[in-house]
């Protein structure tokens, strides 16, 4: 037909590769605004975290400082004197002990955060081990002479490290010599063993770092959210965690546990045994004696002979 065509008209080089440029940069764009929120979310649980941890850490410097000061000023001089006296008794023996002598006036935790206050348990030259001293400060609280208040413990400690005769237990399971109605615990003290018949096997004793889970799993578990809570693997996780990084001295209480608890498995190996030793084998074992034995004489009378 001879017309001519309309001329097409192509984009330009430039153009696009400015329109490509733009579309790199809308995609960096939003994958930075991702990564923006990402890190926004991470850091405002790091704040609810850290804000927990100051409320805390506030409310135990609160109960801490009012504990104090809520304590009985007409206390302090027996209390110091009953520090000093007890030696290497928990802080929570004290308490009780002072809560037992003055029953109402000062509760324990009042009385523990006072021990902490003017005393502080540690190790000394002439000592074999931690044991509490009264600060500087409060030195005049003490009625005695503290270098007294120091041979007197030695001498405690001199007396305990006598030997003791072992407890036997008798024909009706009970004890014999010596009281096994328990065994010292960390704090010093007799700790009493739980009631035991022995009509089933006796429990197996624990190891330290068993005692150590059953006596702060509970501290563990409300340190976490609610949600995990129940999660076992979180909370052994982290019982291992806090075990591995306590020093030897930290588990000292838990291996004195574990102590106590095997004296606690023999006493009831014995009485189980004891229990399934038949009675005559224990009869016979029991009357072994050569004192001589009285003879009973029966007359059975002879039968008739039948006519």
């Amino acid at each position: 037909n001879g017309a001519s065509l309309p001329p097409v008209k192509l984009p330009r080089f430039k153009e696009m590769r400015s329109q490509m440029r733009r579309k790199a940069k809308q995609e960096a764009e939003s994958q930075m605004h991702e990564l923006e929120a990402k890190v926004e979310e991470i850091e405002e649980q790091i704040r609810s975290v850290q804000d927990r941890l100051k409320v805390v850490n506030d409310f135990t410097k609160e109960n801490n400082a009012a504990s104090s000061a809520a304590f009985p000023d007409h206390l302090l001089g027996e209390l110091a004197n009953l520090i000093v006296a007890n030696g290497s008794a928990s802080i929570l023996s004290i308490a009780n002990k002072l809560e037992a002598n003055n029953p109402g006036q000062a509760s324990k935790r009042n009385t523990c955060a006072k021990i902490e206050q003017i005393a502080v348990k540690e190790q000394r030259n002439d000592d074999s081990k931690p044991m509490w001293h009264i600060r500087d400060a409060f030195a005049h609280l003490l009625e005695a002479d503290p270098s007294r208040q120091v041979r007197h413990r030695k001498d405690e400690r001199e007396e305990d490290s006598k030997p003791r005769k072992d407890s036997v237990v008798t024909e009706n399971g009970e004890n014999g010599d010596a009281d096994q109605s328990g065994a010292v615990g960390p704090d010093g003290e007799i700790v009493p063993f739980p009631e035991y018949t022995g009509d089933e096997p006796p429990r197996e004793c624990k190891k330290a770092f068993t005692h150590f889970c059953n006596g702060t799993r509970k501290e563990v578990k409300a340190s976490l959210p609610p949600g995990e809570r129940r999660d076992k693997h979180t909370v052994n996780a982290l019982l291992k965690e806090r075990w591995f990084s306590m020093s030897e001295e930290e588990r000292v209480t838990w291996k004195k546990w574990e102590e106590w608890d095997l004296k606690r498995f023999e006493r009831d190996s014995a009485i189980y045994q004891h229990r399934k030793t038949p009675r005559k084998n224990r009869s016979s074992s029991a009357g072994t004696d050569d004192s001589p034995q009285k003879t009973i004489e029966i007359h059975v009378p002879k039968k008739k002979k039948l006519s």
